[in-house]
């Protein structure tokens, strides 16, 4: 996760958008990481990791962009498709 950090701070000072894809590690996603990103790319079980609560899909979301207001957040939702977040909007 280190290298990860050093990535995204790099990326961020040179004014390079940052999207993470949750997916294929199963450890938290530290404070430091999310508050750099500018998308976030969850499936619903990762979001459960992320948020770490047991509460309904938009509820979570809501947490998550009321702790990161510049967030967009991509939530894959398999066969479904996905949706997408933000502060401002909700497009399914």
């Amino acid at each position: 996760m280190e290298l990860n950090l050093k990535a995204v701070k790099f990326a961020k000072q040179n004014g390079v958008k940052i999207c993470l894809d949750c997916g294929g590690r199963d450890d938290v996603i530290p404070d430091e990481l999310l508050k750099d990103l500018d998308f976030l790319s969850p499936n619903e079980t990762e979001l459960l990791r992320i948020v770490d609560q047991d509460i309904d899909l938009d509820h979570q979301i809501q947490k998550l962009l009321d702790s990161y207001p510049n967030l967009t957040v991509l939530l894959k939702l398999g066969e479904k498709g996905c949706t997408i977040y933000n502060k401002d909007f909700k497009l399914s």
